[in-house]
């Protein structure tokens, strides 16, 4: 959650940089931004379902696997528009692991120990959104 929550920000310090590189105008750099929220809001929509029929730890381990890659790929994009794409992926790997962490949650914990892992979950996702900027900063 804290590097799917960290994606949301990461990005805004470094837009001037990537206009700049790409030679592209200020208006398709939103893009950059909402590529990964549409495809994070989407996907997370399908990740519970799915995390239903082939289980949550296989979910989670495609979403951490694939988010990795998705990264990582980010230092070969060849131009704005494959960029995009590799950010819509990303989404897609954060949608992975925010659809299927809190239902992870509601099966690996016992009642009584649920809040509080929920509560760690969620100050990972917090935390992401506060470290998003000045990570994008040092990047």
């Amino acid at each position: 959650m804290f590097v799917s929550s960290t994606q949301f920000l990461i990005m805004a310090p470094l837009l001037p940089q990537v206009a700049r590189q790409y030679c592209i105008g200020q208006g398709l750099l939103g893009l950059l931004v909402g590529a990964y929220s549409l495809a994070l809001g989407v996907s997370a929509l399908f990740a519970g379902v799915v995390s239903d029929q082939i289980g949550r730890r296989k979910i989670l381990l495609l979403g951490s696997a694939s988010m990795s890659l998705a990264l990582l790929m980010h230092a070969m994009a060849l131009d704005f528009y494959s960029l995009l794409a590799l950010r819509f992926l990303t989404g897609i790997s954060g949608g992975l692991l925010t659809g299927s962490c809190v239902a992870y949650v509601r099966d690996y914990f016992s009642f009584d120990k649920r809040g509080k892992a929920n509560g760690w979950i969620m100050t990972g996702g917090a935390l992401g959104q506060i470290l998003g900027i000045p990570f994008g900063v040092l990047l």
